[in-house]
């Protein structure tokens, strides 16, 4: 290890370390292809050692970004910094980069070390120095005894690490991975978004991750960057977009989540203590919100079906919200249900619960009325 890469912080030391400025800057930058902005004005400061992503579905914008800043694509206006250096008149050959493709694009006629060497050899490195850090890297992606296999011999995860270690060898400031994980199945899919994690920290290097894929980009990031349209909807840690997202969009991209038009009575500006009305029953809704409201404003409030409980008698705690119903239908997931509850003002409600039971003790007819209760925490205010 000690050949590749010196120690240094922790990620989450460097992450929360408020003095250092941004490594990577992204000023301004804009792209279009025959009229149609793939990109719109984008701005974006990502830290020396982070693992961020940029998260989006198809066409969002997301891979035209990740060339731009590779240099494989020319933005129309704005500029790309790394380490303080205008990156605008370096060519992607010269930049302090490596990508990793979604396709791989391992070399098929080339063993695994010959794959890991190539970028080495292309700048005629000493024979002797390249063995030395192939061997090194090929131990960091656990490729070992692997090193005379050809890609045909491989499976999916042994060429995505051929792949990564190609990437890595060169000691880039900066990796990106366009759709890392993508061609890989869900369990080994999981194993590797862990690994990845592990990698970065302990090399703490600068990844820049491009995923369409949820539970990807909440699992590997420090950070994220939702894109839709060419723009960034939403910047922050994954704990911040799921439970305090600042538009439908993002409560919405990311899993299921229960929705409520409703009318702001009051917010106190010093506590974020906020009363709406629901416009389906007039009842009142209870909770805090950064967003500044005004009285009268519409709002929208979103509730996770995690954060709602079922019951058989209606709670009596003045702190939470309740909605009478009942269970029109049950989705089983193995280790949690999610009931679609039908409510006479509200339409169908969705309720998860996780499953403490063998599934055969799961009571899955529920003909009374049940009680749909959650805390006042659990509600979200949002203005679109």
């Amino acid at each position: 290890m000690s050949k590749l890469f010196s120690k240094s912080k922790s990620l989450n030391e460097s992450i929360n370390s408020k003095s250092r400025d941004a490594f990577i800057q992204i000023e301004g930058i804009s792209k279009t292809f025959n009229g149609t902005n793939a990109v719109k004005n984008v701005n974006l400061n990502i830290h020396k050692g982070e693992l961020f992503t940029i998260l989006g579905g198809s066409g969002c914008g997301k891979s035209t970004l990740l060339k731009i800043i590779a240099g494989l694509e020319i933005p129309d206006q704005g500029s790309v910094v790394i380490d303080g250096i205008d990156m605008s008149n370096i060519p992607a050959n010269e930049r302090p980069i490596n990508m990793m493709f979604q396709s791989y694009a391992v070399f098929p006629h080339m063993n695994v070390f010959q794959n890991i060497a190539y970028g080495l050899k292309k700048e005629n490195i000493p024979k002797s120095v390249i063995e030395d850090k192939v061997a090194a890297m090929i131990k960091l992606v656990q490729l070992d005894n692997l090193d005379n296999r050809m890609p045909n011999e491989l499976s999916g995860g042994q060429l995505q690490r051929v792949a990564l270690g190609r990437a890595l060898v060169k000691q880039p400031k900066v990796l990106l991975l366009d759709e890392p994980l993508a061609a890989l199945d869900k369990k080994l899919r999981e194993q590797t978004q862990f690994e990845l994690m592990n990698l970065q920290s302990e090399l703490n290097m600068t990844f820049i991750v491009v995923t369409h894929d949820q539970e990807e980009a909440m699992t590997l990031s420090s950070r994220i960057a939702l894109m839709n349209k060419g723009e960034f909807i939403q910047i922050g840690s994954p704990s911040q977009i799921y439970e305090t997202p600042t538009n439908r969009y993002t409560a919405d991209f990311f899993g299921s989540i229960n929705f409520f038009d409703g009318e702001i009575i009051s917010q106190d500006q010093k506590t974020k203590k906020t009363i709406a009305k629901l416009q389906s029953c007039n009842s009142l809704i209870y909770g805090q919100s950064n967003q500044q409201f005004d009285t009268k404003d519409a709002v929208i409030i979103g509730v996770r079906p995690e954060k709602i409980a079922i019951n058989v008698k209606k709670p009596l705690d003045n702190e939470v919200s309740v909605i009478e119903g009942k269970i029109e239908g049950l989705a089983y997931y193995g280790d949690r249900n999610l009931y679609r509850v039908r409510t006479e003002k509200h339409g169908i409600i969705l309720a998860s619960s996780q499953n403490f039971e063998r599934s055969e003790l799961i009571k899955k007819d529920w003909k009374d009325k049940i009680f749909l209760s959650w805390h006042q925490n659990a509600n979200v205010f949002l203005k679109d």
